[in-house]
């Protein structure tokens, strides 16, 4: 963690899939206000996938480093990092496609940026004062990972199953794993939340720099 890091100071939160990536950043967002700090969800940046025919859309790998838009991340967290307000795009997942008008974010003296593969792009992960992986067990994983998909994303638990038998789990073995050696601070996803915030807390600076 490099503490002289001037404001905004950026946290990246990476981590498997339904670990407790996008609840540990929300809670910090709130923690670290008022008002709440910036979350940047990586989720968003998907590559816009409208130009494919809608039946070929859902049998890419979604789990890899490849689905992501890395050079519009590259730039616009380089733009928040710099204070500058960007237009990040929407995702819409039941089309696998951008869609409405881009959404406005502006910089906070905390930026979180959480996301699957938040810390495997070395550019971005240079722009982060800390670093954090966290992890849970697979079953937990699973079942929060139906329960989302199926109440948010328009999926049927059997295609939930399915691409995580496919693609979920085996990427994370080929891919994201090794991510865990560039945390500052290794989480478990299965603790309260509570306590995963107070862990994160002790490792920040003041907001005053």
């Amino acid at each position: 963690m490099h503490l002289t890091q001037p404001l905004p100071f950026l946290l990246g939160i990476a981590g498997p899939s339904c670990a407790g990536k996008s609840a540990l950043a929300r809670a910090l967002a709130h923690r670290l206000g008022p008002p709440p700090q910036l979350v940047v969800e990586l989720d968003r940046y998907y590559r816009d996938l409208a130009a494919l025919p809608p039946a070929e859309r859902g049998r890419l790998n979604f789990d890899e480093p490849a689905a992501f838009d890395w050079p519009l991340i590259e730039s616009q967290l380089a733009e928040l990092a710099q204070g500058r307000a960007v237009e990040a795009p929407n995702y819409d997942f039941s089309t696998h496609t951008r869609s409405g008008q881009p959404k406005r974010l502006k910089p906070t003296d905390f930026i979180v940026v959480e996301g699957l593969f938040a810390l495997a792009h070395a550019p971005i992960r240079q722009l982060f004062g800390l670093t954090i992986f966290i992890a849970a067990g697979e079953d937990l994983r699973l079942a929060r990972r139906v329960a989302r998909d199926c109440a948010e994303r328009g999926r049927t638990e059997d295609s939930v199953q399915a691409q995580w038998r496919d693609t979920v789990e085996p990427m994370r073995r080929l891919h994201l794993d090794a991510c865990a050696a560039q945390a500052d601070l290794l989480l478990d996803g299965a603790l309260p939340l509570d306590e995963l915030v107070a862990m994160v807390l002790a490792r920040l600076p003041p907001a005053n720099g």
